[in-house]
């Protein structure tokens, strides 16, 4: 949406300053408005990205918000689209069909790149997601205040206790509807792409709630700027299955984590 209103804005501004200023005098002047409206471009990504850090500076960083704010929120969505459009990068999603409309649920996938998040705050932006990531990302200034008032939360994988805050904090987030919750169970990165040993406690949020368990996968995402304008590399997502609480009703949490996993491999292999 913002790469089109820069466009539409660029355009209509750059065709009022040739006109008011007379800068197309004769055919050789054909370039002037090109030119211009390049210049344009840039000036409102420049201003976008001056915005962005000043609506970062009324953010508290020892705030813990209760509830995403709205308009942090639309910023990161709007932002996140506008580099996506910039770089041509194309993402497809499979079986959205399947994502509950009406109810918050936990989104489980595996990972494989540092783009994972970033990929579903763009192409699932409708479901209010917000994610579970590693402390590392809340430290880059600017960012950190945005995820923060987004209700973004960082977990300490070295503390079992701090972790549990963590993912309690996702469970209220559920339970009141401010939000879904997305997380990693391999709790990191796969560098081979293969599923890392999950982590069970993520689907505490799951029973605590209760809410849908939606098992997804990423696909290409390690290989994210290979997909720059480029037509054949195209990032996708697969929704395959949503888990609802009735149906682990009487599971301990390892075996909800062992059934995601399980739909996670077929997909994969």
């Amino acid at each position: 949406m913002l790469i089109k209103l820069y466009g539409v804005f660029s355009v209509v501004l750059g065709a009022i300053l040739v006109i008011a200023l007379n800068l197309c005098k004769t055919a050789t002047d054909f370039y002037i408005p090109i030119v211009l409206f390049v210049a344009l471009f840039i000036a409102f990504l420049v201003l976008h990205i001056l915005l962005t850090v000043v609506f970062s500076l009324f953010v508290s960083l020892k705030k813990q918000y209760d509830k995403p704010n709205k308009f942090y929120r639309f910023w990161i969505d709007k932002t996140v689209e506008y580099v996506f459009n910039l770089l041509a990068v194309k993402v497809r999603v499979n079986g959205a069909e399947k994502l509950p409309r009406d109810r918050r649920f936990l989104l489980v996938s595996n990972h494989i790149s540092g783009f994972d998040p970033i990929v579903c705050v763009k192409s699932l932006s409708y479901y209010n997601i917000v994610y579970i990531a590693k402390p590392e990302i809340f430290k880059i200034p600017v960012v950190n205040a945005f995820l923060n008032a987004a209700c973004f939360m960082p977990i300490d994988r070295e503390n079992a206790r701090n972790a549990m805050k963590t993912v309690r904090r996702a469970t209220d987030l559920i339970k009141n509807d401010y939000a879904s919750v997305g997380v990693y169970p391999e709790g990191t990165r796969s560098k081979t792409g293969e599923l890392l040993e999950f982590k069970d406690g993520v689907f505490y949020t799951a029973k605590k709630a209760p809410c849908p368990v939606v098992v997804m996968t990423v696909k290409g995402t390690n290989k994210f700027w290979k997909c720059v304008y480029s037509r054949k590399n195209i990032i996708e997502i697969n929704i395959l299955k949503v888990i609802e609480p009735q149906e682990f009703e009487s599971k301990a949490t390892h075996e909800i984590s062992e059934l995601a996993k399980e739909i996670m491999l077929n997909n994969l292999n």
